[in-house]
């Protein structure tokens, strides 16, 4: 923060940008949740161009979210979109939300600081829930923040496999150093690197660090799926079918480990669901012949990738999410406090001997630590429901219209339920809005199907038929 006080050209011109973003905001919820989109994507590398990297998350959540919430909650829209949450969810959210009152009174709680850190990370991006179903009613507003998402996402992507490329020809600290500067080694973990395979580097795109840029590259190519199958507009649709084969060959190269096998699992359900043609006629054998030459050209084997992958998964499953899940629960019926495992409150905890950051990697675990059993029961409640909405909305409605739009932000959904068993991605940005924002846009495009008993949603436009 002294860096950019010390910059009052830098500091006002934010402050400047900062009254502009908070005024679209506040004037509409929708234009509101495009610029947050915008700021979600390119972020990450201006505050690390200007040497702080909280910055984008307190100018996004001050200035953008907030006067969001404001102008949605000020609207008809907020109270249309409550009443047609699902009742098991309304009803398993409020558990959660009453179980989470309860839990301020926990007496191993750390600091007031810290308990409202945590309280941030639990709550503050939930109501994008309601926005997502709002969302949905509106055909042009939806499609245009897919478009936004779309085009932004082309520039992280250009950005992720320009670094990729660049780290062959210079080096992995002076590629990196080229985006971020002197925040180059914290945005790539210390500039970590695996020998699994071929050389594998953390590679940020335009977010703070690599799991922001891999997370967002799944939704990114879930909305590249809608957009070809969906979109009204046949540029757009030609502009998704290049965005979908650019996403998958940035996240090959995103410096996942697990990248040569989860990205082609996730092709492979949108197949399932025949979102992706088997009749390619031009575009998916110069893309497949551009990945082979491009794997090749930076020595990776991706068999050997695949293969580790799916090892290293078979070992979180034999061991390491049961362990952690088992050692999580014997922190009580009531955990020990908001915010005690949360790593954003760490700077608040005033005795570091309370347990804090217990190191658990699964937010299951995580759940337990901090609510306790109890609250883990109820998160599990209602991530198990939310699983059973997407895949009984994507196997009514298969080979329907409707499932143009619900099946590939469904399998986006529950690829993000499945790595909570693993990591956290429901407290991590941008997952955390994207994954309440995608769960709302699903559910009311699946009721307004069910309601009007048509394949296709009311009022958006059935295109023509396209091909991957």
């Amino acid at each position: 923060m002294s860096k950019l006080l010390a910059s009052p050209e830098i500091f006002f011109s934010l402050l400047l940008v900062g009254v502009v973003c908070g005024l679209i905001s506040i004037s509409s919820w929708v234009r509101g949740l495009q610029l947050l989109v915008v700021a979600i994507v390119f972020g990450g590398i201006v505050g690390a161009r200007i040497g702080f990297t909280a910055m984008p998350i307190i100018f996004r959540d001050a200035l953008i979210v907030l006067p969001l919430y404001l102008a949605f909650a000020g609207s008809p829209a907020v109270r249309e979109a409550i009443a047609k949450i699902p009742t098991d969810l309304a009803l398993l959210i409020a558990a959660f939300l009453a179980w989470i009152v309860i839990c301020l009174f926990n007496p191993a709680s750390g600091s007031g600081l810290q308990i409202l850190i945590g309280l941030k990370v639990w709550l503050y991006y939930i109501p994008f829930f309601l926005i997502g179903i709002a969302l949905a009613t509106r055909p042009k507003a939806l499609f245009g923040t897919f478009r936004v998402l779309m085009l932004c996402g082309l520039v992280a992507c250009a950005a992720g496999l320009l670094q990729a490329a660049l780290i062959l020809l210079i080096g992995y600290q002076s590629a990196i150093s080229l985006f971020f500067g002197p925040a180059a080694a914290s945005v790539t973990q210390q500039f970590a690197t695996f020998y699994v395979g071929g050389n594998i580097y953390r590679i940020p795109g335009t977010f703070s660090f690599g799991a922001q840029y891999v997370a967002f590259l799944f939704l990114f190519i879930a909305v590249a799926v809608v957009e070809v199958n969906a979109d009204p507009d046949p540029r757009f649709q030609r502009i998704g079918r290049v965005a979908f084969y650019v996403g998958m060959l940035a996240g090959l190269f995103s410096g996942t480990k697990g990248a040569f096998l989860m990205f082609p699992l996730f092709a492979l359900a949108f197949s399932l669901f025949g979102l992706i043609r088997a009749r390619l006629l031009i575009a998916a054998p110069l893309a497949v012949g551009v990945a082979i030459w491009a794997i090749n050209a930076a020595g990776l084997d991706p068999f050997g990738l695949a293969s580790y992958g799916a090892e290293q998964a078979q070992s979180y499953g034999r061991g390491f999410i049961v362990q952690q899940v088992s050692d999580a629960v014997h922190h009580g019926l009531f955990g020990e406090g908001i915010g005690s495992s949360t790593g954003a409150a760490r700077f608040a905890v005033l005795d570091p001997s309370v347990g804090h950051r217990f190191g658990f990697e699964s937010f299951f675990a995580k759940t337990a630590a901090e609510l306790g059993t109890i609250g883990l029961v109820i998160m599990a409640g209602v991530l198990l429901a939310i699983a059973i909405h997407m895949a009984l909305l994507t196997i009514r409605y298969y080979g329907h219209y409707s499932n143009r739009i619900i099946a590939p932000l469904a399998i986006y959904v529950v690829y993000v339920l499945v790595t909570c068993l693993k990591g956290y991605p429901l407290d991590t940005d941008p997952g955390n809005i994207f994954f309440w924002l995608t769960l709302g846009i699903v559910v009311e495009v699946g009721r307004v199907s069910v309601s009007q008993g048509v394949p296709k949603p009311g009022g958006m436009p059935s295109p023509a038929a396209t091909d991957l």
